[in-house]
């Protein structure tokens, strides 16, 4: 038997967070002016929303409405639409529900969907990882911020690699002595 490196573990569990947190974008709306106009497109690193049907349907850019002062964020009417990333694949991770009237449905390119009745952050699950877009189909009126999102299948960083080498190396060792002692 060997004994794990007590560096093995930190280190594990540090590649995980630090992956994770790397990869992850935040479309927060910052950019957006404070002038109520409609959109009917917006994109931030890459993320692109998109109103679907006729010059109607748009969304609109507000600042403290609903009680979420100094937070902007999209006021949807009842307007359908789509996210993608630019045409690669994705993993939606949560979006922040600020106000919300009746029921807004997700339903991911996969097939998958998930159903939000009341404001909160919404985290989603498998069926919205490795996909090419996302519809939200809303009743009438939402407000979203913070769409977390991730490139799906995204490489490592090199200091990534560096630290999981660092961990796995020693553990290599010690099996490799185990089994020169078993033999």
């Amino acid at each position: 038997m060997f004994r794990l490196s007590h560096s093995l573990v930190p280190a594990l569990a540090l590649l995980a967070v630090s992956a994770a947190a790397a990869r992850a974008q935040t479309v927060d709306f910052n950019a957006l002016p404070n002038n109520f106009a409609p959109y009917n497109t917006y994109t931030e690193d890459g993320f692109t929303l998109s109103a679907i049907g006729s010059a109607f349907n748009h969304f609109h850019a507000s600042t403290g409405a609903g009680g979420t002062t100094g937070a902007d964020f999209l006021a949807l009417d009842g307007t359908p639409f789509n996210y993608s990333f630019g045409g690669s694949l994705f993993d939606l991770v949560s979006i922040d529900i600020l106000n919300i009237a009746g029921t807004t449905t997700f339903t991911s390119s996969s097939g998958a969907v998930l159903n939000v009745t009341t404001a909160g952050t919404v985290n989603f699950g498998a069926g919205f990882q490795s996909i090419t877009s996302v519809r939200q189909d809303i009743n009438f009126r939402t407000g979203l911020d913070n769409i977390v999102f991730r490139p799906a299948g995204v490489i490592p960083e090199p200091g990534t690699l560096a630290l999981l080498a660092s961990s796995v190396l020693p553990l290599a060792g010690a099996v490799v002595r185990t089994r020169r002692r078993n033999a």
